[in-house]
């Protein structure tokens, strides 16, 4: 079996047309006098809900059980997966086709989403099981979202993917790896191409089996002055014309998990949980309905609630 993760979504509501700057919050418990759970389960029964494939999307998601672990949360059970090509289907033991697929086919995969909506508080989390054949979670977010402006007019739905807490970096045990990314050109390309439209992308490894000095790196981080960075330590000339540019590390945490982060701001990488390595059964309804339970109490606490 493929590898599976699990990743998670922050889902806010606030008064919809506020401009004041600071719109008012609403609790997902009390969306209206309805809580977001109730919300989630009456739309998806209604028929066509959920279609199988929506025009110009190539995602497919099936819904084969919904149930109430308990008061706080909606466990989802699915099939999501991709269309794609058309081409064949093999078995390991036979170079013979065993089935055509044609372009407007979909294999899909078991995936998991569990919606928890805690009594009290300004949050709620959206969990989505992550396989080779794709994730469920994110297309019934965007479709229950549409539902939800016609329901509750005056609210607006917001969600973002969760990042790792702050205490994650203090943890990094390897930089395997830096890259500098940058839109806009140094001035020699300029001259000897005599344009200013264009990006590249320089990466930087260290010797096999090796990585970079961790407290090197860290100095980095808390240099201030981008162009010097560039110039000083990688050696890029001076570049032409405006446009973003961006270090990055690929680092490898205590876990074991590997990263990309912004190198020079403090950007976290998103939350992403490993549920079974490549080769494992997938874990069960009961583990993955745990996994989520205790990685909802670790998040809501992080962010004060």
């Amino acid at each position: 079996m493929p590898k599976r993760s699990l990743s998670v979504r922050r889902l806010t509501f606030q008064k919809k047309y506020d401009r004041s700057g600071n719109p008012e919050q609403f609790s997902p418990a009390d969306l209206d006098g309805k809580n977001l759970l109730d919300l989630f389960d009456a739309w998806r029964k209604e028929p066509n809900a959920i279609p199988l494939m929506e025009p110009g999307s190539d995602d497919c998601v099936v819904v084969k059980k919904v149930s109430r672990p308990d008061k706080y949360s909606l466990f989802i059970d699915t099939n999501s997966g991709k269309r794609g090509e058309e081409g064949d289907l093999y078995r390991p033991d036979s170079s013979r086709p065993a089935q055509h697929i044609n372009e407007e086919d979909a294999a899909t995969g078991h995936t998991r989403v569990l919606l928890y909506v805690p009594e009290r508080g300004r949050n709620a989390l959206l969990f989505s099981e992550h396989c080779l054949r794709g994730t469920a979670g994110k297309r019934l977010l965007d479709l229950f979202s549409r539902w939800l402006a016609k329901q509750c007019p005056s609210i607006k739905l917001k969600s973002e993917c969760v990042c790792e807490g702050t205490d994650w970096l203090e943890h990094i045990k390897a930089v395997k790896s830096i890259e500098v990314r940058a839109h806009r050109l140094p001035k020699k390309a300029y001259d000897a191409l005599g344009t200013t439209v264009g990006s590249f992308n320089l990466e930087f490894k260290p010797d096999t089996r090796r990585s970079f000095p961790i407290q090197k790196c860290l100095q980095l981080r808390e240099a201030k002055d981008e162009a010097n960075i560039l110039d000083t330590v990688f050696g890029i000339p001076e570049l032409d014309g405006e446009g973003e540019s961006k270090l990055l590390a690929t680092v490898v945490g205590n876990d074991d998990r590997t990263k990309k982060i912004d190198f020079d701001k403090e950007v976290l990488p998103h939350f992403l949980r490993t549920l079974s390595e490549n080769g494992d059964p997938e874990i069960s309804d009961d583990e993955f309905i745990q996994r989520c339970f205790f990685h909802a109490d670790e998040i809501l606490k992080r962010i004060g609630e």
